[in-house]
């Protein structure tokens, strides 16, 4: 064997050997962590679920989202991501809530999330509008929402 042929095996087993030896280092780290061991877990139980059971081909309704309730106490901005599933839907909550304002003068976070069928904290029963004409509904990726000015603090309702 050459020398030449015999450098250029030598040089491709060692890079062979240290890509093999990376890969198998990375694979321990990732198989060790536990946001791998969730995920992996996770999508076992799914095919076991999905082995006995079958699929579930439903489509997914879209009424509002109860992930909103959590959010808002992040953000700050309460009832941002409530999404309906037509336009309709959030038309009937804005009259509702239109018609709530202009009776009693004021209506509450509280109060829109009894139209959505959603329950609210303490909290939401002091945080409100007096004034809807701003409020519209826009199209999202998902449906449609309601999109409301920041909210005011209220001590007397």
């Amino acid at each position: 064997m050459n020398k030449f042929a015999k450098g250029a095996l030598i040089f491709t087993s060692g890079v062979a050997g240290g890509f093999v030896l990376c890969g198998i280092t990375t694979i321990k780290f990732v198989v060790k962590s536990d946001t791998f061991r969730t995920a992996l877990k996770n999508k076992i139980s799914e095919e076991v679920i999905t082995f006995l059971y079958g699929e579930n081909n439903k489509t997914k309704k879209r009424y509002p989202s109860y992930r909103s309730y959590y959010e808002h106490r992040k953000t700050g901005k309460p009832f941002e991501n409530v999404v309906f599933e037509t336009r309709k839907d959030a038309e009937e909550v804005l009259s509702s809530a239109d018609d709530i304002c202009r009776t009693y003068g004021w209506i509450t976070v509280s109060d829109l999330y009894d139209l959505c069928g959603l329950i609210g904290s303490f909290k939401d029963n002091s945080l409100g509008w007096s004034d809807l004409s701003t409020v519209s509904i826009m199209r999202t990726k998902y449906g449609y929402q309601i999109i409301f000015p920041k909210p005011k603090i209220s001590y007397y309702h």
